[in-house]
This record gives C-alpha cells, structure tokens and sequence, in this order.
C-alpha cells in the first residue's frame, strides 16, 4: 500500500482568496482525495500485477483438471451420442457453478481485474489534470500554478487523451471519434510492432496502460509509483503555492 500525505499550510485558504473565489480550496481539496484514490488503485493493481508475473499454475492447474473432470462427468450423464454442442454448453455451465463454489475466480474475470485498476489509476490522475486546468484558468492565480500545469503536462503528455479514449470505448470499438472515422497510424512500442494502422483498446504492456487515442495514435499511462511521486509532488506545490490561515493539517489524517 502507498500511503501518501498531503499537507495543507492551514486549515482554510486566506480570506482573501476564499472570498473572492470560493471554488478554489474545494478544488485543491479534490487534488487530495484523488491522490488517495490513485494511490488505492494502485496498490491493488501491483497486487495482480505481482500475482500476473508469477507463475500462477497452481490456480491454472486448479481450474484445468475442474474443467476437464466436469467435461467428463457430464458427457457420461448426457450419453456418449449427446449432441456436441448440448454437451459443451452444459458442462461449461456446469463448470462455472462448481468454479463459484470453490471461490475461484474464473480466468476471465481475473484477467480483467489488473486492466481495471490501471483504468482506475488514469481516471484519478485525470481528474487532478482537470481540477489543475480549472485553476490556471482562473483570474488572480499564483504565478507558480501555469509553471506547474506545464511541468504536469511534461510529465503526463497524453493522460487526458488516453483517459477520453478510454471513457468512449463504444466509439473507439466501432473506430469513430465523434462520429467521424479514425485513421490508426501504425503502433511501434516494445511488444507490439505493426505495419499498418490497428485499433488497440485496452492494452497492458507491463506497467503501462496503452490506447488508441481518437487522433489514431497509440499512446500509454505509466501505472508505477514514479507516476504516483510526480503527481505527490505536483499537486503538493499547487497547495502550497496558496496562502492559508489556521493550523496545518494532514489529509488524509485517518
């Protein structure tokens, strides 16, 4: 687990600015909570990921021979001239009852659980991106905060992009951006190499969670602690670029 704290200089933001534009501390108060909630995503992800680069084959094995005892018990009670099909279909239904029962997940669904984190993690990072571009668009900013969007976007280049592409996922499927057709320009990244353009959705390469964005370039979310200090520390400066009354506090603090 990453536990990460952020500071407030104080308890509320200075008269002055909290007067004038009262939006502000909720939205630093928002960097906070989402740093909590990238930091939770990704802990239980380096927990799968951890499971996924071992070796893994006592549940493999687990699941195979229930599989295959299943298959076997079926066909005798169905009969030996039982439809094929008839037969799959109910040993697979069969099958996945007894899988719940043993409280093992079935491989489809664990396969899908890493991807969900990483999804998670870019999702929590990107709403701090947006609180931060709501911020420098304000009037009376501190003069830090566009110097601190820039290093963000240095660091993050294409976190919103891969973030939308994953939130419209039923247009990237069918290829459409807004309606209009995408163009995939050809991916060459360690792992995956093509010649012509393909659509990739959902790709995790290690610690990176890869799409297709809607321009039709693939890009990646590096899902590691090193993108978790960064965003720490960014989102630390921005707080601390305020000015506060009141003692300091912690968050979270509990």
């Amino acid at each position: 687990m990453y536990f990460i704290n952020i500071r407030f200089p104080g308890a509320w933001l200075c008269s002055e600015v909290r007067d004038a534009q009262p939006d502000v501390e909720p939205m630093l108060r928002l960097m906070a909570e989402c740093l909590v909630d990238a930091a939770v995503a990704l802990a239980f992800f380096d927990e799968v990921y951890a499971g996924l680069r071992g070796d893994g084959n006592a549940t493999d094995d687990f699941r195979r021979e229930l599989k295959s005892a299943t298959a076997a018990v079926v066909r005798s009670q169905m009969g030996w001239d039982a439809d094929p099909g008839k037969v799959s279909e109910k040993s697979d239904q069969k099958y996945f009852e007894l899988l719940m029962k043993s409280r093992c997940l079935p491989a489809g669904y664990e396969s899908r659980i890493p991807t969900m984190h990483a999804r998670s993690f870019v999702y929590a990072l990107d709403e701090i991106e947006k609180a931060l571009d709501t911020l420098e668009k304000n009037a009376n900013m501190p003069e830090s905060i566009a110097g601190i969007k820039q290093e963000w976007s240095a660091a993050f280049p294409y976190l919103s992009e891969v973030r939308n592409s994953a939130h419209h996922m039923a247009d990237r499927v069918r290829g459409k951006r807004r309606k209009k057709d995408i163009d995939p320009a050809p991916v060459s990244a360690p792992g995956i190499e093509t010649s012509g353009g393909v659509m990739f959705l959902n790709v995790l390469r290690g610690r990176n969670y890869g799409i297709t964005l809607g321009e039709g370039v693939y890009q990646e979310v590096s899902i590691s602690p090193e993108s978790l200090q960064v965003a720490r520390d960014l989102v630390q400066r921005i707080i601390d670029a305020f000015s506060w009354e009141g003692f300091p506090t912690l968050h979270p603090t509990m």
